[in-house]
């Protein structure tokens, strides 16, 4: 226990380490939590603009994922005051705890195999990506550990079944649920293996959770927008941005879409919204499915690396070595992580490894048909750490498994460099000032 607690205070120190050395403010979505927090912590209600407070239905704050990191926010706010570095310091102990819960993931997964559990929690620690938003007011650092935490209760769960176990899944799931709704396909496999295998207890404790913690925020801002809103605003004007003729699986949207959204009330964008997407499926499938195997290939792409952050755009050499890091470490995840699943599949079919490899599936599906950006698979990363863990100390080495996941892998690549050779090139292009 002395070296996983050590290993815990490293990431603490490199996550706060990293965020009072760049000292970043918030920017984009950071500046929009930061903003929703202070103004829920001063009494404002939840909007984005104070302007606003008194017509909340008019604030774009609803259409940012949310609530949960936003409440988040608010809670440290309100009793430290409105200091960005009280969340830095919070973030890295979000880091600490969530190296330990890998790592007691991985001894439920892998009981036999203590270096394993070493290697998850050691991947995971030097993860750049993760240290780097760490240092950002982003929903990832929060989210990842509720998905470990809840997905660590359900394993103690299915151990050993108690209240505590029990009452943690039934908080954690919609907790995280309501800190980013991507969570939602793998609670809903969840919910309906928990009813198959009648096992009453625990398919009553998510549906109550549920009911508890989402289904009030859900009525009352269904209220308030007259539309139906789960957690949050955005789904199907995200779905319409990432389906669209010339769609390119990001954030990108064309002028006409822009105009949409800054001129119609959020009611009638979800409507639209609905309508466009529906349309481009009905009218359009072969390319609708082309896109989808596009974002698919950009999801699991060896060359999308973390490092065009906007507080890096100012140190030429420290965003090289970050996009290296990132590149490095993310081939070695992916390659490695992707293999330990496979190999776990087929070595270890037991109900908790079927718990990590569905919710591994279930995360980029809650992503893909949507929007897919860099960060948005970061929630997978812990879970490749596991397993890539668990590759990494295989012996024999498993080459043939190996080989075939990277060959799959740079398949996937190809497409999404030969779909985006013009962006690859653009970011090239800025890194090394040509």
């Amino acid at each position: 226990m002395q070296k996983i607690i050590s290993i815990a205070c490293l990431a603490f120190m490199l996550s706060l380490g990293y965020a009072f050395y760049y000292h970043d403010r918030p920017r984009v979505d950071a500046a929009a939590y930061d903003k929703i927090a202070w103004n829920l912590a001063r009494g404002n209600g939840y909007v984005e603009e104070t302007a606003l407070a008194s017509t909340p239905e008019q604030d774009w704050g609803i259409n940012r994922v949310g609530p949960g990191y936003q409440l988040f926010l608010a809670t440290l706010y309100s009793i430290f005051g409105h200091r960005i570095w009280v969340v830095w310091v919070a973030h890295a102990f979000l880091r600490a705890i969530s190296v330990i819960l890998v790592w007691l993931i991985a001894r439920e997964l892998m009981p036999d195999e203590p270096r394993a559990w070493f290697m998850a929690a050691i991947f995971f620690t030097f993860a750049p990506d993760l240290i780097v938003v760490s240092g950002l007011l982003l929903t990832e650092t929060f989210f990842i550990t509720l998905l470990l935490g809840a997905l660590y209760a359900t394993i103690r769960y299915f151990q050993i079944p108690s209240r505590t176990s029990l009452g943690m899944l039934a908080i954690l799931w919609p907790v995280a649920l309501l800190t980013r709704p991507i969570i939602i396909f793998a609670i809903i496999v969840l919910c309906g293996y928990a009813f198959w295998i009648r096992d009453r207890r625990m398919a009553m404790a998510l549906v109550l959770g549920c009911m508890l913690f989402v289904a009030p925020w859900s009525y009352r801002m269904s209220q308030r927008y007259e539309r139906f809103i789960l957690t949050t605003g955005v789904g199907w004007y995200d779905v319409w941005v990432g389906n669209h003729r010339g769609a390119t699986g990001g954030f990108e949207k064309p002028p006409e879409i822009q105009r949409i959204r800054d001129s119609v009330s959020m009611k009638e964008l979800d409507h639209i919204s609905r309508q466009e997407y529906v349309r481009f499926l009905t009218k359009h499938p072969i390319e609708f499915i082309g896109l989808q195997i596009r974002k698919t290939s950009l999801y699991v792409s060896l060359i999308r690396p973390g490092g065009f952050w906007i507080h890096l755009a100012g140190q030429p050499y420290e965003r090289i070595a970050t996009l290296g890091a990132s590149f490095i470490w993310t081939i070695i995840i992916f390659v490695l992580g992707f293999t330990g699943a496979w190999i776990l599949s087929r070595e270890r079919p037991n109900r908790i490894t079927n718990t990590v490899l569905v919710t591994m599936v279930m995360l980029p599906l809650g992503v893909i048909p949507a929007i897919v950006e860099t960060r948005y698979r970061y929630a997978l990363y812990p879970l490749l750490a596991i397993s890539a863990a668990y590759a990494y100390t295989r012996r024999p080495v498993p080459w043939r498994v190996i080989v075939g996941v990277a060959s799959i892998l740079l398949v996937l690549t190809s497409i999404d460099a030969w779909y985006n050779i013009g962006t690859i090139t653009d970011r090239i292009t800025v890194v090394f000032d040509l």
